[in-house]
């Protein structure tokens, strides 16, 4: 469950390995008020989770070391991290078309 404590900021992972995208990302969520955690690659993605505890992960799915589906197995497969919602980012989707998708 999303924070809605008004002194609380909410929390996002920002796990994209598009250095100028993800600048661009956490630089827009920032001005809206959310704390941002970038990581650019699964691998180090999962340890920028693990220490945070997001409220929600934004993931890219194409990226170095570990890529977005093998973050995804390993948050499913570890109970404190399971319930944490997940917001597939690409910008590699059909017609060079970016996409969003949610996974719980």
């Amino acid at each position: 469950m999303l924070s809605t404590d008004q002194t609380d900021k909410i929390k996002i992972a920002l796990i994209e390995d598009e250095e100028v995208l993800s600048a661009v990302l956490k630089d827009k969520l920032e001005k809206e008020g959310f704390e941002v955690y970038p990581a650019f690659d699964g691998e180090a993605g999962l340890t920028v989770v693990k220490d945070k505890m997001p409220d929600v992960i934004l993931l890219d799915i194409v990226m170095p070391k570990m890529d977005g589906f093998g973050v995804l197995e390993r948050l499913k497969n570890d109970e404190a991290l399971s319930k944490i919602p997940v917001i597939i980012i690409s910008n590699s989707g059909p017609s060079g078309k970016g996409s969003l998708t949610l996974s719980r």
